[in-house]
């Protein structure tokens, strides 16, 4: 009985210390919405990281969706200026938190979408590409 009760006792810490809240999954998401619009940014501008963020449930795309709206810190070699940009992941919650997956699905950029926009791929390849590599390093971690 008391060997029974220790291997509960260690299965549910092992359970627990792998959970991904919702929390931690709105930083990876505006971490990777950061990534995205860094591949973005004009010649001689580089990102000093996201000054506000915020994620909520899609409005447009529902539930397995969320937006991310971020404030972007911008140096173009002279000043730092803050730059807004919003993304839109598809995510997915495995059984008690445990497995945790996201997508990019779009970045608007000044107006500008690059990604899936209802049925319709927004974009050349290579902006499709270069912003799905640039999320895949920070979703991949």
């Amino acid at each position: 009985m008391k060997h029974s009760a220790l291997i509960l006792i260690c299965a549910t810490s092992i359970l627990l210390t792998g959970c991904v809240s919702r929390q931690n999954a709105d930083t990876t998401l505006s971490e990777a919405c950061a990534a995205g619009a860094a591949a973005f940014l004009g010649e001689g501008e580089k990102s000093e990281g996201i000054e506000k963020q915020t994620a909520t449930e899609s409005a447009k795309m529902g539930i397995g969706h969320r937006d991310v709206a971020i404030t972007l810190k911008v140096n173009d070699g002279f000043a730092t200026t803050p730059k807004d940009y919003a993304c839109t992941f598809a995510e997915e919650f495995g059984a008690l938190g445990m497995v945790y997956t996201a997508a990019i699905v779009q970045i608007n950029i000044g107006g500008r979408i690059i990604g899936q926009d209802g049925l319709d791929l927004v974009g050349t390849p290579e902006e499709i590409t270069k912003l799905n590599e640039a999320v895949a390093g920070v979703l991949n971690k």
